[in-house]
């Protein structure tokens, strides 16, 4: 996690997580906002490794939804998601997704 200033923080995903460690990897997500409660922005940097989790979509929708629920201060325009990774998903497999389908994406 890296806060570039005050109000943006950016997440880096980097690698391929194991089903295992998904909820760790949630936990950290919000503690690193917890701990940075001037954030106003995030945005996740999703390495091209994601491609090899089955279920990256899913992990970045239950992040951002866990994010929207535990932090009423932050909604979907909050929240940009770039990266390599992108480049491998399809925007009709993003619309599947409730709120992944209503982030800020730059490709």
């Amino acid at each position: 996690f890296r806060v570039d200033t005050e109000s943006l923080l950016r997440v880096q995903w980097v690698g391929c997580p194991e089903k295992a460690n998904e909820e760790y990897v949630i936990t950290e997500i919000t503690d690193a906002i917890v701990t940075h409660p001037k954030a106003k922005e995030i945005h996740f940097e999703l390495g091209p490794s994601l491609v090899y989790y089955g279920g990256a979509l899913g992990l970045i929708e239950n992040a951002v939804t866990t994010i929207l629920i535990k932090n009423s201060s932050f909604s979907c325009s909050d929240i940009t998601l770039k990266g390599d990774f992108l480049k491998e998903v399809s925007t009709e497999e993003i619309k599947a997704y409730k709120f992944l389908a209503k982030c800020n994406f730059s490709k």
